[in-house]
């Protein structure tokens, strides 16, 4: 499961770097295109790098079992948040498809709660390793 979170982050950022080369070459886009295709970039290369952290924690640490579920949930939302989010605004802005657009707040959600999870899990990593309580 590690190796396939770690081939989802590298083939996140390899479209993200794809969409930054189309921009910085891209002639006949607004502003307002650009704009939100740069936040759609940011907010993927964010998620990306939580997830290597997320990866990095189910490989490397020690979590109680419910860690480790809140982990592959939060990776799960992350994963499906940035298809939903960031993808679907790429296709809106560079293909000039609308059909998927009303996806975007749901991806939008999907981090959201994945970050709740994120939350939810330093919570227990917290108890676990400080006051040495098992879940």
């Amino acid at each position: 499961m590690h190796t396939l979170y770690t081939f989802y982050v590298l083939f996140n950022m390899f479209i993200a770097m794809l969409v930054l080369f189309y921009l910085s070459h891209a002639d006949n886009t607004t502003f307002d295109n650009n704009k939100s295709i740069l936040y759609a970039f940011g907010v993927q290369q964010i998620h990306c790098i939580a997830l290597f952290g997320l990866i990095s924690l189910l490989r490397y640490s020690s979590l109680p079992k419910i860690g480790v579920y809140l982990s592959h949930a939060a990776s799960i939302l992350f994963c499906l948040g940035m298809i939903l989010f960031s993808l679907n605004i790429y296709v809106k802005n560079i293909f000039e498809l609308s059909v998927l657009a009303p996806l975007i707040p749901l991806g939008g959600a999907m981090l959201f709660f994945g970050w709740a999870l994120v939350l939810l899990l330093s919570f227990f990593w917290f108890t676990v390793r400080m006051l040495g309580r098992k879940f």
